[in-house]
């Protein structure tokens, strides 16, 4: 399995240990590798990111789907990162949604005022 993952130890003989760095896994429900996460305190978010992109969208929430609109796996960093123009287009769709909301709210309003006044 660890040539399968590429995952590298050696026998140390001065500790009579064996040698490896610290990582996790992560496999998709295919047996494909996904990525590894290193180091040996994962964050709960980077975990969970990492789980949900295995899968395939076929775990996590919608908050879940959109952080993972907004952060990407860094293989540098070992953490999810956050993308700043998939950040702003987010952003800017939810202030048209909102300004959207507000106008159609706001039309609404005015054409029940003017409804009971002629009435």
């Amino acid at each position: 399995m660890t040539d399968a993952t590429g995952y590298r130890y050696q026998w140390d003989e001065y500790t009579k240990q064996w040698a490896h760095i610290s990582a996790l896994i992560v496999v998709t429900a295919e047996g494909r590798l996904s990525q590894y996460l290193y180091g040996i305190e994962y964050s709960p978010r980077d975990l969970r990111l990492s789980l949900v992109r295995a899968s395939q969208n076929r775990i996590g929430t919608v908050v879940d789907k959109v952080l993972l609109y907004c952060y990407h796996y860094d293989p540098d960093t070992g953490k999810y990162g956050l993308v700043i123009m998939n950040t702003i287009r987010l952003a800017g769709f939810a202030t048209v949604a909102c300004i959207a909301s507000f106008i159609f709210v706001a039309v609404r309003r005015d054409r029940v005022l003017r409804s009971r006044l002629r009435g």
